[in-house]
């Protein structure tokens, strides 16, 4: 877990601080199998699984979440998922937009949770 507030990681604008967030992760977490970036959207868009576009695992393990998760999976090209070099299996899942009542409730949340803990179960076997 990188974060668990709505801070950034210092950047000058949006683009550093997404690189700064990349940098983080390639030097924090060495030998992680997968990596699960999850977001909240400040406007519409499109929610679910992303994957980087040309990436077999990260597609199938995508796909293994949006089952669960019961979205669609997307192709996608974020740096969080593009830049980072720990892991060989990436997802960056969007989860709503900011103001959607429903993350104000706690048992939606763990519900959510648990869907994404499924997926990551039945791609790892686990």
């Amino acid at each position: 877990m990188t974060r668990t507030d709505d801070s950034d990681f210092g950047g000058a604008d949006i683009d550093d601080d997404v690189n700064k967030r990349v940098e983080y992760i390639n030097n924090n977490y060495p030998g992680v199998n997968a990596l699960i970036s999850i977001h909240v959207n400040a406007r519409f868009g499109r929610y679910g699984p992303f994957y980087q576009k040309d990436t077999v695992s990260s597609k199938a393990f995508a796909e293994t979440i949006a089952k669960r998760y019961g979205t669609a999976v997307h192709e996608g090209d974020f740096a969080v998922i593009r830049n980072t070099n720990r892991a060989g299996q990436k997802t960056l899942i969007e989860l709503a937009t900011i103001d959607e009542s429903w993350l104000d409730n706690e048992n939606s949340l763990d519900n959510t949770a648990n869907f994404i803990i499924l997926g990551l179960e039945d791609y790892t076997g686990y």
